[in-house]
């Protein structure tokens, strides 16, 4: 079992949590915890479906990303800032933007495989940064604090930042990691379409040949499980498991686990 697609315009990859169940055999409720890419070209439906749904956004886009594609105003929804990445740092793969893959293209030209180990670097660390280990800090204390209706977080594409704030939550309610990693790959279906489109334009745009670095761009942008494994690997490098990692890092206790199972399962 995994997420749930809600079914909006313009944003593919918007989906409830609610369901999921964890191993102990019980289901995340439906209507409270909700993952997605930015909101920034939500159509008038989007916005009245999730006006109807959340009451809390949680962005964890650099400040560059959010000023360029600002979220859609919902009436009666708290709005809340929560970087996961530093400006200084290279947010390419992880912005879906058309540009941010310049910032790695000349390194891929002379080894395909560069994207990749760029993304791999960054899913290491989501893990040991500073400013992603507050990031998630706070997420976790949001997500503990909360009262109401839906939150909901998102980075660009609901891809790498989002999808490690969505992992976070499943560990720590207890889904099994088959389910997290289902529910993490599934990304690459829903946003198919519009990674199509953009790893099309760049190809075009800059004269793409070579078949090794087609592919090489494509996976850059895809949700990939060695991403995610990296991320596994060293959080048990550094805090001795991924429980490690959430007690340690992010101070989830065992008694902050109970309460966030009281709160989101059923």
């Amino acid at each position: 079992m995994i997420s749930k697609r809600i079914p909006l315009d313009e944003m593919p990859n918007t989906r409830d949590l609610g369901g999921m169940v964890t191993k102990d055999g019980r289901t995340i409720k439906s209507g409270k915890l909700i993952r997605s890419g930015h909101l920034n070209k939500a159509s008038d439906n989007d916005k009245a479906t999730l006006g109807s749904l959340i009451d809390t956004v949680i962005d964890l886009r650099t400040m560059s990303e959010k000023m360029r594609q600002p979220d859609a105003e919902i009436g009666g929804v708290t709005y809340l800032y929560m970087p996961i990445l530093d400006e200084r740092e290279s947010v390419a793969g992880v912005a879906r933007d058309y540009d941010s893959i310049e910032k790695v293209f000349d390194d891929m030209q002379k080894d395909p495989m560069a994207g990749i180990n760029h993304m791999l670097s960054i899913y290491r660390a989501f893990v040991t940064n500073e400013v992603s280990i507050d990031g998630y800090k706070n997420f976790v204390k949001t997500l503990l604090n909360h009262e109401g209706k839906a939150v909901l977080w998102h980075c660009s594409a609901g891809k790498d930042r989002c999808g490690i704030a969505t992992v976070i939550i499943q560990e720590i309610l207890g889904v099994s990691r088959e389910d997290i990693y289902a529910d993490y790959i599934k990304t690459n279906e829903y946003n198919k379409e519009d990674a199509a489109r953009i790893i099309n334009r760049f190809i075009e745009r800059n004269g793409v040949q070579s078949e090794d670095l087609k592919n090489g761009i494509a996976a850059f942008w895809s949700a990939d499980c060695s991403f995610l494994d990296e991320t596994y690997r060293r959080a048990e490098e550094v805090y001795g498991s991924f429980d490690g990692f959430l007690e340690r890092a992010l101070g989830v206790t065992p008694e902050i686990r109970r309460q966030l199972k009281d709160k989101y399962l059923e």
